[in-house]
């Protein structure tokens, strides 16, 4: 699924996903992938509640791109999708699958300007979140999130 954002038209995220998105602006970026530490997870719902902050919060165009079961050829599109977006004045937030289980997600993840690692507790584990860095290189990362319940 791929979404531009319009301010107005969503419902107030939570104040720690509010948190969470200003803390991603520490970094500069115009696109933003977010992905979990583990295979079998999924940041699309972090991705979606960033994207719903994004678009109260920023003056700019925000597409929200649901990049799971993205395959290489895809991965290809999806960039370019992603910085046609972002030349244009847009922020891109992209939700991908785990690097470690769909390698596809690597291209994708290293064309966004920055990744945010989304740690769902009791599912993830240390060696895949430290591989994932590994894979992408860690000044790649805005940072880690971990949860426990379904994010709003």
């Amino acid at each position: 699924m791929n979404a531009t954002l319009k301010q107005g038209s969503l419902e107030m995220p939570s104040a720690d996903v509010q948190r969470l998105w200003f803390a991603t602006l520490k970094k500069e970026w115009t696109s933003l992938a977010v992905l979990p530490s583990h295979p079998g997870g999924s940041a699309v719902p972090l991705a979606r509640a960033l994207a719903k902050v994004a678009a109260m919060q920023k003056d700019a165009p925000i597409k929200l791109i649901t990049a799971e079961n993205t395959d290489l050829a895809g991965a290809s599109r999806l960039i370019i999708e992603m910085t046609s977006h972002t030349a244009q004045g847009g922020l891109a937030i992209i939700a991908l699958d785990s690097v470690i289980s769909n390698p596809a997600g690597i291209p994708v993840a290293l064309a966004a300007d920055a990744a945010l690692l989304s740690v769902e507790l009791r599912e993830a584990d240390v060696d895949s979140g430290r591989r994932t860095l590994e894979l992408l290189g860690e000044a790649k990362f805005v940072g880690a999130v971990s949860y426990e319940n379904e994010l709003r």
